[in-house]
């Protein structure tokens, strides 16, 4: 999947609240080709209405979301986790396209 977005001459990020102690060993152990940002305050993940007040036992946690820019559109899709618990590679590459 992210052949293909990259493929379409788009960057990824991923945003994560997590320390950058959590998300450089994540980074190595899933041998990740794209940066991980840090939102430890949640500022992100409240702006975006991703933030979550509890998720198994755990108190402000960031929900699954991506999120396509494109340069003079700004937003131009939006998927919040569903019961697939996978994005939709076909409606990613549609909005980078379109």
């Amino acid at each position: 999947m992210l052949g293909q977005i990259t493929d379409q001459g788009a960057a990824v990020y991923a945003v994560s609240i997590d320390s950058p102690f959590v998300q450089q060993a994540f980074s190595k152990e899933n041998e990740l080709s794209y940066p991980l940002l840090g939102d430890p305050n949640r500022t992100a993940a409240e702006a975006f209405s991703v933030l979550l007040p509890e998720l198994a036992g755990i108190w402000n946690v960031s929900d699954r979301a991506v999120f396509v820019f494109t340069p003079g559109r700004g937003l131009v899709y939006r998927w919040h986790k569903d019961e697939t618990g996978q994005p939709p590679i076909d409606r990613i590459l549609a909005a980078l396209s379109a």
